[in-house]
């Protein structure tokens, strides 16, 4: 879900940890961990039957057929999800079988034991009734809440959407709903003539079913997770993408695209996802190609999350149409991404979640280097880097960014320990550690080695490992394995007699048994005369170090980790002059943006140099809709000034 669209900016609050979700009950000392659900059967196909008999009621009937095979040993019994259905009758391999539903879970009682390997069919007959528009389950309006004067033909009709991430999928059909399991789709639906129906894979069949009514037929022929089921019904406008590049040159994909949305907004849509067909030849470039049938985008009224990349057919918000040309970009590209990271190869738990948002964030921001170059995309890392700023985040008060601890599964999209970001800047990070080429490498071998399977951290980092011939684990478990990223001042200063550059590294987060120092390497840019740089690495493995370095006089400027490759937060100090000559003429965004943040904290600068390095911050970036990634230093500079009087 994009909700990347709305968090990427937030200031974050420094003072004590919240308190996470609890890992244990005291009372009883049951863990509250959550694990992922056994297997007892390997899902292979679903066919489910959806007969909507009157789209201006709540209710609707449903007929799903599985074929499954057992796992392991003999089967007698098979459990689905299924929540707020009334089951009818069930069938296993065409006979009558008992069956139990409670708690959520539908017991199906096999009529003969079905050995390991062996295939089992069953056919659940139920009804249903469609939830109200809080954005999870299946979704039904009766019409849009606006004029009726006003009303067009969409606003003024019933119209279904589903939203099954999480664990939602069980509120619309029986289900095994956790993301370890995966099965080929086929969604028939039956509905009033005038209603257009979006579902996952490719449109098999159209056709009357007497009575003004028509079944549509979408099939999809890989598998993928109940979650990504997705079913959109309403008085909906197609339109297929034009198929051109940025510039009007032609793309090479062959990818089918179509947009679905409100009657009368053929427009919108076109000018909304004009670079559609763009981002899809650029991503097959970089990791292969496109994995399914088609690639369909639909705008539905009352959704309530920024974007839901179901497999195939991406689910947005009607409003998204209100935007200009590019404006909604960074949301396109996360949710095209997840067709390769999160659809094609899947996170086994939602504990390893920044496998698919992780990913599906960094697609914004290669996607913005691809488009506006090198110094747009480091602004967005500039952007998540601050926004994910928690010092005072550890362990056990906060769970970590992989980590199964959590009330409800809704709940890890939103913790501190941000998957989105955290996983888009650990991307960032291998990038710059590993180089373009065994990046993309690693990445493409992680998604030819789990296709169309799960996958958890310790499988991508491998692949990556495999790529670079790097050791990564102390990587991987600095940047997943706690809450928050390591904060390291670096204090830098010249000694004239000796001739010496010294830089003075302080690790300021939380440190103790549970949250031990991290390793951070940290490279400097020494700007000497002449133009001259000299880059050398600064490694700080503990509370305090320091390094010094001989030059024959003084530099013009230092610049910090001006590429961002260090795997934390830096603060920089060091001379007034220093940090003028970076505000002015900083070779990149983040040497800039350090240089106008320590001048903010100086209680020594003047009010002109206050002055230019609050133009630096005023003038970031404005991503997301909302203000400069620099946000909390604004807001010190505004304090700043009120103390100056």
């Amino acid at each position: 879900m994009a909700m990347i669209a709305g968090m990427a900016c937030v200031c974050v609050a420094f003072g004590a940890p919240r308190a996470g979700p609890p890992a244990w009950d005291e009372a009883s000392g049951r863990s509250l961990l959550n694990w992922p659900t056994d297997r007892d059967f390997d899902h292979e196909r679903m066919r489910l039957v959806i007969d909507i008999p009157d789209m201006g009621t709540r209710r609707f009937l449903g007929d799903m057929t599985l074929r499954a095979s057992a796992l392991g040993r003999t089967r007698t019994t098979m459990r689905l999800d299924a929540v707020g259905l009334t089951i009818g009758n069930i069938e296993v391999n065409g006979r009558r079988a008992a069956f139990r539903h409670e708690g959520g879970v539908l017991t199906i009682e096999l009529p003969e034991p079905v050995p390991a390997g062996g295939e089992v069919g069953v056919r659940v007959r139920y009804e249903a009734t469609f939830g109200e528009p809080t954005g999870n389950g299946v979704i039904w309006t009766e019409r849009a809440d606006v004029p009726e004067d006003d009303a067009t033909p969409t606003d003024a009709s019933p119209q279904i959407h589903t939203q099954g991430q999480a664990e939602w999928s069980r509120t619309w059909f029986p289900c095994h709903d956790f993301p370890n399991e995966r099965l080929s789709v086929e969604l028939a639906v039956t509905v009033a003539e005038g209603f257009e129906v979006v579902s996952n894979g490719a449109l098999v069949s159209r056709e009357s079913r007497g009575g003004g009514r028509v079944r549509w037929v979408w099939s999809q022929a890989n598998p993928h997770p109940a979650y990504l089921t997705s079913l959109v019904i309403g008085d909906l406008q197609r339109v297929e993408l034009e198929r051109v590049g940025l510039d009007g040159e032609p793309v090479r994909t062959s990818v089918p695209m179509a947009a679905h949305g409100p009657v009368g907004r053929g427009e919108d849509m076109q000018r909304v996802l004009a670079h559609t067909p763009a981002m899809v030849d650029f991503f097959e470039g970089l990791f292969g190609a496109y994995p399914w049938e088609k690639y369909d985008q639909t705008f539905v009224r009352e959704f309530a999350w920024g974007g839901m990349e179901n497999t195939s057919a991406t689910t947005l918000p009607e409003s998204v149409l209100d935007a200009d040309e590019g404006d909604e970009d960074d949301l396109i590209a996360h949710e095209l991404m997840h067709q390769w990271f999160g659809d094609m190869v899947t996170c086994r738990s939602w504990a390893h979640l920044w496998l698919n948002e992780g990913w599906a964030t960094y697609a914004e921001a290669l996607w913005t280097e691809h488009t506006e170059g090198r110094e747009a995309y480091d602004s967005a890392v500039l952007i998540w880097m601050n926004a994910v700023r928690a010092p005072n985040a550890r362990l056990p008060d906060e769970p970590a960014v992989v980590s199964n601890r959590y009330s409800e599964p809704d709940s890890v999209f939103e913790k501190q320990a941000d998957p989105y970001l955290r996983g888009g800047l650990l991307l960032h990070h291998l990038r710059m550690k590993m180089g373009d080429e065994a990046f993309f490498a690693g990445a493409r071998a992680y998604l030819d080695a789990f296709r169309l399977r799960e996958a958890e951290t310790a499988d991508f980092r491998r692949c990556m490992e495999d790529a670079s011939g790097l050791s990564l684990e102390r990587t991987f478990a600095q940047m997943l394995d706690r809450p928050a990223l390591p904060s390291v001042e670096v204090n830098a200063a010249w000694d004239e007699g000796e001739k010496l550059l010294t830089f003075s590294l302080k690790q300021t987060q939380q440190i103790d048994a549970r949250n031990p120092a991290c390793l951070v390497e940290i490279p400097v840019d020494i700007h000497e005369a002449g133009g001259k740089v000299r880059t050398e690495v600064l490694r700080i493995d503990g509370r305090e170090a320091s390094t010094s370095v001989r030059l024959r006089e003084e530099p013009e400027r230092v610049e910090v980790d001006p590429r961002i490759e260090a795997c934390g937060n830096v603060k920089v100090e060091m001379p007034e002059a220093w940090l003028e000559a970076s505000v002015a003429t900083g070779s990149t965004p983040a040497a800039r943006i350090r240089a106008a943040e320590a001048i903010v904290r100086s209680n020594e600068a003047s009010a002109d140099t206050l002055a230019r390095a609050m133009g630096v911050l005023a003038t970031m970036d404005t991503r997301w809709g909302c203000e400069t990634c620099a946000c909390r230093s604004r807001t010190m500079a505004r304090e700043a000034w009120a103390w100056r009087g």
